[in-house]
């Protein structure tokens, strides 16, 4: 059993709902990719920790978080939109149980540069926060986050959210790719998990653990019967803290120009270290795979 998030970040979320989730969760993948574990003690770190895989699959979040005390995700401000104008009954009612499923569960909405419907881009953290807990919500973020000026929830957007989280000393999962690749490999970091981190530690002082974390689906032999169709396995390997000293000495030199192109050049990379790690490792995972399956021939 998981404890709830700290107060008031529970408020955001369900407990029960999520934990219930999360233990269902759990046992299926066990059951359906007979999820294999690797490091998971790298996780286990005190304060605001990162856990960065790369992205493959929808299962992702629940394949690699599931056995980690994960109170909050991020999901893309789609999800948590009404069904557009002239949709049908169904559709509407769809989208609202959508909607409830992901903020009930804990996730919480990121606009993306892609999001460009009128309902993402009116979409703010005034619709995802409860009202009745707009005003303690509001007054923690502000004593929080105090140099981040948020006088309105309409303020808050995906990247402050996750620093009010990390400043709590929360566990989050952060994709760098930003979007799937369904090949498996680690090409395609953006800069976005860099932002937050080295913001973080150059205005507050306060650095991020990282745990690079690589996720492969691998075929299986043999006549076992689970799964029924995709005759995949699920692997997790959660690698050693990444160090990043170099980089935040560098960054906290520069002026804090919002759009300066050294700022985001260090940024890149240190998304692109990360992802570095994660490539990695899902070539040792896909060769000790292939070593497996040979000796099993």
């Amino acid at each position: 059993m998981v404890n709830k998030a700290s107060w008031p970040l529970h408020l955001c979320y369900t407990p029960w709902f999520q934990e219930s989730v999360r233990t269902t969760s759990y046992y299926l993948f066990k059951v359906f990719y007979k999820t294999s574990l690797e490091g998971l003690d790298n996780t286990r770190a005190d304060g605001p920790t990162i856990v960065a895989p790369n992205h493959t699959r929808w299962s992702d979040h629940l394949l690699c978080g599931t056995p980690l005390p994960l109170h909050f995700g991020m999901g893309k401000v789609a999800y948590f939109t009404p069904a557009p104008p002239g949709s049908s009954w169904a559709m509407r009612e769809l989208a609202h149980l959508k909607m409830l499923a992901m903020r009930e569960h804990g996730m919480y909405p990121v606009k993306r540069s892609r999001d460009t419907s009128p309902e993402a881009v009116a979409y703010t953290y005034e619709c995802y926060i409860k009202p009745k807990h707009h005003e303690t919500i509001l007054k923690h973020v502000q004593r929080t986050l105090p140099k981040d000026n948020v006088d309105k929830l309409s303020l808050l957007n995906g990247p402050t959210f996750t620093r009010y989280l990390l400043m709590m000393g929360e566990l989050l999962m952060w994709f760098p790719q930003g979007t799937r690749h369904p090949e498996g490999d680690a090409g395609g970091a953006r800069p976005g998990l860099g932002q937050v981190v080295l913001d973080l530690a150059r205005d507050y002082e306060v650095k991020t653990v990282v745990v690079p974390t690589a996720i492969l689906y691998e075929k299986v032999g043999g006549m076992r019967p689970w799964p029924p169709t995709s005759g995949l396995r699920g692997r997790v390997r959660y690698d050693r803290p990444l160090e990043y000293d170099d980089l935040l000495e560098e960054y906290v030199e520069l002026k804090p120009e919002k759009d300066s192109p050294e700022r985001r050049r260090i940024q890149q990379r240190f998304s692109d270290r990360v992802m570095e790690r994660v490539g990695r490792m899902l070539s040792e995972m896909r060769d000790s795979s292939a070593l497996s399956q040979k000796f099993c021939q």
